[in-house]
């Protein structure tokens, strides 16, 4: 059975995984594509009641100027999130696809084949991967977009809403109030 994004062999249980992996910091030419053979079940397992992750068969993902600066090292949250200075590390935060597959913690919503939009911290430069159910949104219903133009949106949206609250900016219906005691911005990825 073959699914959009993904090539699947009869029984579904594999995929050929194509991902863009950086090893040292450094200029395009550092950005490595590697294939590997994945499990969907190792991705989103439908018989653990905890597994909340769905796996998605990327047909698009976001490119923006964060991905260039972990390219070239600059990244401070990737140096956090990989160690090692920050790599070896797939670049990449938003992705179109399709469901594949649910874990079986998941809601009814992720059937195989729902058209979705995801966000990630990393690993979006890829042609599979799985992505907690929680930042998953289905986007059938959005026909009239491409899935290139799709994945463009969750990180000018994101830097938007993060520059509204900081200037304290009614654009929720709420107050915030930007004027407390801490310096941590915590309260900012409840925007």
């Amino acid at each position: 059975m073959s699914t959009p994004g993904g090539a699947a062999d009869d029984d579904g249980a594999r995929v050929r995984r194509q991902r863009v992996v950086i090893y040292s910091a450094g200029a395009v030419d550092k950005l490595q594509v590697e294939y590997d053979d994945v499990r969907i079940s190792d991705l989103a397992c439908a018989d653990d009641n905890s597994d909340t992750r769905v796996a998605v068969a990327v047909t698009a993902t976001g490119v923006n100027f964060a991905d260039a600066c972990v390219r070239q090292g600059l990244y401070a949250s990737a140096r956090e999130f990989v160690g090692n200075n920050g790599f070896p590390i797939t670049p990449g935060f938003e992705v179109v696809g399709y469901v594949l597959a649910a874990g079986g913690g998941c809601r009814g919503v992720w059937r195989r084949g729902v058209r979705v939009l995801g966000v990630t911290l990393f690993n979006a430069y890829t042609s599979v991967l799985a992505l907690d159910e929680r930042y998953l949104f289905n986007v059938s219903h959005l026909s009239s977009l491409a899935d290139a133009h799709l994945a463009a949106l969750p990180a000018h949206f994101i830097t938007a809403a993060y520059a509204l609250r900081l200037a304290d900016i009614d654009w929720l219906g709420e107050r915030h109030n930007n004027n407390d005691d801490d310096d941590d911005d915590d309260d900012v990825a409840a925007a």
